[in-house]
Formats: structure tokens, C-alpha cells, sequence
């Protein structure tokens, strides 16, 4: 409901980037920089520590894995680019981008729950809010949400 003034599509941003060019080359500098920032942070704050990740594979319990790689990998990226990215940014705008980006980055970051992840998700809730104004698509942020999470389910189930 909170959608329908603008009309839903417009409200979140459901269209294609004025530029795919311009939209992957900063998805690109936010995709190296949250490895970048990940593998800074990781040693000083031990967020793998505080997610529970398990030590070692256990074959009798893919089933479980791949549908928790899937939400992960896949359905909780769209999920929260279409809140934060999309309606939140959307609702907070008429304070100023500034405003907007900057609130919606520490609800993202706080949603995810861990205090040790919590500076690592601000910085991409950040960099996918700026993704989104400058691009003025969700799309794009999907996308690279999408990479971050997979390559995050990936080294789990790679044990790194």
C-alpha cells in the first residue's frame, strides 16, 4: 500500500539503468571493494566466527545447504534491494539523497543481526544505495547483491 502512489514499478525502481556501462563499471569498484573491505575487517572482527559457520562439509546435509545457499545466493538479495534499494530509498528521498542512502545503509546493516558484520554491511548497503542513484535502477544492485552473496555462500561451502 505504502507502494501505490508513484505506481509500484517507479516506486521501486523496476527498470532498466539509463547505462548497463556505466552501472557495472561502479558495481565493479563496489564488487572489489567489499572483497577488499571484507578481507581488511575479517581478522579484526571474525564475522565468519560469529555467523556459526560450520568447520567442515557434511554430505548428508546438502539438501539443507542447497536450499540455504539458495535464499541466500538468490531470493534475500532481491528481497532486500527491493525494500531498502528500492522503497526505502524511494520513501526517504524527500530528505535529500544524503539522508536516504545514509539511512537506509544502517537499516540494511542492522537487519542482518551480527554487530560483527555490521560496519562490513554498511559499507555495501552504502555503496548499493549510491549504486541505485546513480543509476536510477534496482537492477543493478540486484546483480551485484547477488555476486557478493554467492561468493560469500561459495567460500563457506569452500571452507575459506
Amino acid at each position: 500500500m505504502i507502494a501505490r502512489p508513484g505506481g509500484l514499478r517507479e516506486t521501486l525502481a523496476l527498470r532498466p539503468p539509463a547505462s548497463w556501462k556505466r552501472a557495472a563499471a561502479i558495481g565493479l569498484l563496489l564488487f572489489v571493494g567489499m572483497i577488499a573491505l571484507l578481507a581488511i575487517l575479517d581478522p579484526l572482527l571474525h564475522s565468519g566466527d560469529a555467523q556459526n559457520l560450520a568447520s567442515e562439509w557434511d554430505p548428508t546435509r546438502v539438501v539443507p545447504f542447497a536450499i540455504n545457499a539458495t535464499v541466500i545466493a538468490l531470493i534475500a538479495p532481491v528481497v532486500e534491494e527491493l525494500w531498502f534499494r528500492g522503497l526505502g530509498l524511494t520513501l526517504l528521498q524527500r530528505f535529500g539523497a544524503t539522508v536516504a542512502i545514509v539511512v537506509t545503509a544502517c537499516t540494511f546493516a542492522l537487519s542482518h543481526g551480527l554487530v560483527e558484520l555490521l560496519p562490513a554491511a554498511a559499507a555495501f548497503g552504502l555503496g548499493l544505495a549510491y549504486l541505485r542513484f546513480r543509476t536510477a535502477s534496482i537492477y543493478p544492485g540486484i546483480v551485484l547483491h547477488v555476486l557478493v552473496n554467492t561468493l560469500g555462500v561459495a567460500s563457506t561451502a569452500l571452507g575459506s
